[in-house]
């Protein structure tokens, strides 16, 4: 599978890690039913941490953000606390900085390099 969707037991938080080999265009849809098999039932809002442990194309990026702008974006459940990405790829961040924006969805988003940072993060955030 190229892509891996879980709750943390130590954190209020769903994270989800995207492999090399993951493609758009035929598994998002599938990893946004897995996410929201998690969401919907949650009695507290989560924290949705994404791994991209992969560079997506300008294209992907274009597709990506039209489909997390819908009205029925998976980012935008009322159950999700808050976004975090975790990536290496400069245009991922850029991109990721750039839907923070009220343009382009007003998320809250944050950043960070590794997924230990992020739970540290998220631990932090549920005291």
């Amino acid at each position: 599978m190229s892509y891996k969707v879980e709750r943390l037991s130590d954190v209020p938080a769903i994270l989800t890690t995207v492999y090399k080999d993951f493609e758009i265009n035929n598994e998002l849809e599938q990893m946004n039913r897995d996410t929201l098999a998690i969401l919907d039932p949650s009695e507290v809002p989560l924290f949705l941490i994404t791994d991209f442990q992969l560079a997506l194309g300008i294209d992907d990026l274009f597709q990506s953000a039209s489909t997390l702008r819908r009205e029925n974006s998976i980012w935008k459940h009322p159950n999700i606390r808050q976004v975090i990405v975790i990536t290496p790829d400069p245009l991922l961040r850029l991109a990721a900085q750039g839907m923070k924006s009220p343009i382009l969805g007003g998320f809250n988003i944050k950043l960070f390099d590794s997924v230990p940072e992020a739970r540290a993060y998220v631990r932090s955030q549920s005291k």
